[in-house]
C-alpha cells in the first residue's frame, strides 16, 4: 500500500490576482538526507474565467527548473517558483494511482468544478511549435461580437450595469454572467450606483473592486455622422469601445503611499464653457470619424481596487464637433447636456435622487422578511403592554385647553401650581418653530405660501403632516444621534476611538421611519458594511484596548440613561456600576468572555497610597457575557423574540428593548421631550442616577 498523503506531481488551476493560473507541484527527494519536500511553480500569465474552453500545458525537465514553461492558449508563458524554490532534487517516483479532476480524497477546494475534454502526459519536453499550435480559435468579428452581446440593449437609452468579482483584466471580456445591479439612464455621466443591502435591509459591502459597464445603441444618421472629439473622464482604469474596439482608455488609478503627499492640485480645462475635472481624475481625448447605421457604445470601468474606494468622482464620456463646446454623450442626440459645472451639479443632483428612491425600494424588498419579524415582535409587545394598567388621564380644569392626553396632565399640572397655560403662538411662529423642529431650517417662501393657503381649521395639523413626511426630516436627526452614539469616523488619520461612517444608516433608518426597538438591534448586531455607511462601523473603536467595553458605555448612556464612564476602569464612585457590569456588556457584545487587560484598570504600587475608588477586577480576569442589570432583565424571553437563541448580542438587544421592562421606552420618550422642547422630564437626559428628584 501507499500512505495516504502521496501526492508526487499534480497539473492545477490556482486563483490567483482574479485568473486561473497554471500551477505545477512537484515532490522531490533530496540528495543529502533522503527527505522530501514539496515545490512549486506558478505562471505568470493565467485565463479569465469566461466559461469557454482553453488549452493549458506545461513543460518541466527534471533538474533545469530554469527550463519550466506553461502554454495558455497557445501563448507560452513564464512564471516562479512560490514553495520549495528551484531545485534539481530527484522527483518521487511510484505505482500509486492517478488522480483526475481532483485530490486529497475528493475534496471540494481541490477538485477541478469546469469540464475535462482531453488530458495526455509525455515522457519528453514536446517543442514550443507544437504546443502553441495545439490551440486554435476562430473568434468572432468584433463588430458583430458586440452586437449580438448588445442585443438585450433598447435604443437611445444608456444601460448601465454593476458587476461583482469580476476577475483582474476582465474588463475586456463580453459576457460576464448576470449584473448585481442595471439601471438606465439617458448620458453617459456616473455619479454612483444602487446600494446593496443585507436580509435585515442595512447597508452591505459590494465586491472591491467592481466594474461599472454602460452600454448604448445608437442610429446616427448621415447628418450625424462624420468627424468628432470624445472626451473620456475616469478616476481609474477605463475603456471605450465603439463597435468592439477600444478607441480611448485611461490608466488603473494609482493609490497614495502615505496620505501626506502634497495634494493635487485641481485641473484647469484649456477649452471655454467646460466643466475642469477633478483632482486624481484622469482625462484622455481622442479624435475619431462615426460613420452613418447602427453603432454600439461601451463604457468599462474598473471601480476601486486594493487600497482603494469605491468612488465614481466623475465619470463620463462627452462627444464634440471639433471646436464645438463638449456634451455628454447619450443614448439620442438630443438628449445631450452640456459639460460644464451648472449641467453637472444639476445632472448630479437628479441622480442622486434617484438613487435615494431606487435605494429605499431596494431596502425594502431586500428586508421583507426582517418587517415581518418585527411585526410580529410589536404584536407580541402590544400584548404584553395590555396586561398592565394605563395610567389615569386626569380631567381638565375650567378653562384648560387640550388637544390630547398629555395635554390633560400638563393641564392637571398647571392647575396645580395655579398657572394658565401660555396663550397659542400666532401662525408665523408657529410654522418657523414647527419647520426649526422638525427639519432644521426656516420654512422656505413657497412653504410659508402653502401653510397661507390653506384656510382649513386643520391647517397647523396638515402642516406638521407635511414637515413630518419631509425626507429632510431624516437629516435633522442624523447629527443628533451622530452625537449620541459617538459617531467619528477618522477622514485621514485614525485617532483615539474613531469609528466607521454608519451616519448613513441612522440617515436611512429615520428616513423609512423605523421602530426605535429595531434602531437598536441593528445597531448592536453590528451588520452590514463597515466602512460604506453600515451599522458594523460602530463596531470599530480605534487605538481601544477593550473596543466593546466603549461601544457598551455608549449604550448603556444612549438606551439606558447610565453613565457608565467611570466604570470603564474602576468601580464608579458616584454611580450604581461596577467595572465588571461594563464589560459584562461588552462580552455580550464581543460574543465571548473578555480578559481584563493591565490597560484597563488602575494600576496598584505596593505600598502606595490607596486611590479613592474601588477596584473589584483585577488583570487577566475572564469577564462572562450576561446581561448585568437583574431590574431590567428578561428571565425568559417570549417565544419567537430570538431568532439565534445562541447569539450574545442578539440577547442583549432582546434584553434593552423589552417590553417586560420600560426603562428604554423612558428614555427614547425623554430624549424626544428634551429635544423637541428645550429639556427633558428627567435631566440628564443620559444620565439617570444623577438626576434629582422625580420626573417633572
Amino acid at each position: 500500500g501507499f500512505p495516504a498523503e502521496n501526492q508526487n506531481y499534480a497539473l492545477r488551476l490556482r486563483g490567483i490576482g482574479g485568473t486561473a493560473r497554471v500551477s505545477f507541484l512537484v515532490r522531490g527527494i533530496s540528495a543529502k538526507d533522503n527527505s522530501q519536500q514539496y515545490y512549486r511553480w506558478n505562471s505568470k500569465l493565467g485565463i479569465i474565467p469566461d466559461g469557454t474552453w482553453h488549452h493549458v500545458a506545461v513543460v518541466y525537465e527534471f533538474g533545469k527548473p530554469e527550463k519550466v514553461r506553461a502554454y495558455i492558449d497557445g501563448e507560452e508563458s513564464g512564471g516562479s517558483w512560490d514553495m520549495g524554490g528551484p531545485t534539481q532534487d530527484q522527483p518521487v517516483v511510484d505505482n500509486d494511482e492517478l488522480w483526475i479532476g481532483s485530490t486529497l480524497g475528493g475534496h471540494p477546494h481541490t477538485t477541478f468544478p469546469g469540464q475535462l475534454d482531453e488530458l495526455a502526459i509525455y515522457r519528453k519536453a514536446l517543442p514550443a511549435e507544437r504546443l502553441k499550435a495545439r490551440y486554435k480559435a476562430i473568434k468572432p468579428d468584433r463588430r458583430e461580437a458586440e452586437h449580438l452581446a448588445s442585443a438585450h440593449v433598447d435604443y437611445n437609452v444608456v444601460l448601465t450595469e454593476v458587476y461583482e468579482n469580476v476577475p483582474a483584466g476582465a474588463a475586456s471580456v463580453l459576457q460576464l454572467g448576470e449584473p448585481a445591479t442595471t439601471h438606465e439612464q439617458s448620458v453617459f455621466g456616473f455619479v454612483g450606483f444602487p446600494k446593496k443591502y443585507t436580509a435585515t435591509g442595512v447597508i452591505a459591502d459590494r465586491s472591491n473592486p467592481l466594474l461599472l459597464r454602460a452600454r448604448s445603441r445608437l442610429v446616427l444618421s448621415e447628418a450625424e455622422a462624420g468627424e468628432y472629439e470624445i472626451l473620456l473622464r475616469s478616476r481609474g482604469l477605463a475603456r471605450l469601445y465603439i463597435d468592439g474596439k477600444v478607441v480611448v482608455q485611461t490608466g488603473p488609478a494609482s493609490r497614495n503611499s502615505s496620505g501626506h503627499e502634497e495634494v493635487p492640485k485641481f485641473a484647469e480645462s484649456k477649452r471655454p464653457n467646460l466643466r475642469a475635472w477633478p483632482a486624481a481624475t484622469q482625462e484622455k481625448l481622442v479624435k475619431l470619424k462615426l460613420e452613418p447605421g447602427e453603432v454600439i457604445i461601451r463604457l468599462d470601468a474598473v471601480i476601486g481596487g486594493k487600497g482603494l474606494r469605491l468612488e465614481l468622482d466623475e465619470l463620463c464620456v462627452a462627444i464634440a464637433r471639433p471646436g464645438e463646446p463638449f456634451e455628454l454623450l447619450a443614448g439620442d442626440s438630443s438628449k445631450r447636456i452640456p459639460l460644464t459645472d451648472e449641467s453637472w451639479d444639476a445632472h448630479k443632483s437628479q441622480w442622486r435622487r434617484t438613487f435615494k428612491l431606487i435605494d429605499q425600494r431596494n431596502r425594502r424588498d431586500s428586508a421583507r422578511e426582517w418587517t415581518e419579524y418585527w411585526d410580529r415582535r410589536h404584536e407580541l409587545a402590544r400584548a404584553t403592554i395590555e396586561q398592565t394598567s394605563a395610567p389615569q388621564v386626569p380631567p381638565l380644569a375650567n378653562g384648560q385647553p387640550a388637544y390630547n392626553n398629555i395635554d390633560h396632565f400638563i393641564a392637571a399640572k398647571l392647575a396645580e401650581a395655579n398657572l394658565k397655560p401660555a396663550a397659542l403662538t400666532n401662525d408665523e411662529a408657529f410654522l418657523r418653530r414647527l419647520a426649526l423642529d422638525t427639519v432644521g431650517v426656516v420654512p422656505s417662501r413657497a412653504e410659508l405660501a402653502v401653510f397661507v393657503a390653506d384656510k382649513t381649521p386643520e391647517r397647523r395639523s396638515n402642516a406638521i403632516a407635511l414637515y413630518l413626511a419631509d425626507p429632510r426630516w431624516a437629516d435633522h436627526w442624523v447629527g443628533y444621534w451622530q452625537d449620541v452614539l459617538a459617531e467619528n469616523p477618522g477622514i485621514l488619520k485614525p485617532k483615539l476611538n474613531n469609528t466607521g461612517p454608519f451616519r448613513w444608516w441612522i440617515y436611512e433608518s429615520f428616513l423609512d421611519n423605523k421602530p426605535m426597538d429595531c434602531f437598536v438591534t441593528e445597531l448592536v448586531m453590528m451588520e452590514g458594511s463597515r466602512y460604506y455607511g453600515g451599522p458594523a462601523g460602530f463596531a470599530m473603536a480605534t487605538q481601544n484596548d477593550v473596543p466593546f467595553a466603549a461601544k457598551a458605555h455608549v449604550i448603556a448612556k444612549a438606551f439606558l440613561a447610565m453613565d457608565m464612564t467611570c466604570a470603564r476602569c474602576h468601580d464608579a464612585p458616584y454611580h450604581p456600576f461596577k467595572q465588571r457590569q461594563l464589560f459584562n456588556l461588552a462580552a455580550m457584545l464581543e460574543r465571548k468572555p473578555i480578559t481584563l487587560p493591565r490597560t484597563s484598570t488602575v494600576p496598584l504600587a505596593e505600598g502606595a497610597r490607596k486611590p479613592l475608588v474601588e477596584i473589584t477586577l483585577k488583570p487577566g480576569e475572564k469577564i462572562k457575557p450576561q446581561f448585568p442589570f437583574v431590574s431590567l432583565k428578561e428571565q425568559e424571553f417570549d417565544a419567537g423574540i430570538l431568532r439565534k437563541k445562541t447569539d450574545q448580542r442578539e440577547q442583549l438587544a432582546a434584553s434593552l428593548t423589552s417590553a417586560h421592562q420600560n426603562r428604554f421606552a423612558e428614555v427614547i420618550v425623554n430624549r424626544l421631550w428634551q429635544r423637541y422642547l428645550g429639556g427633558g422630564l428627567i435631566e440628564p437626559a443620559d444620565d439617570w442616577e444623577s438626576a434629582e428628584g422625580e420626573a417633572s
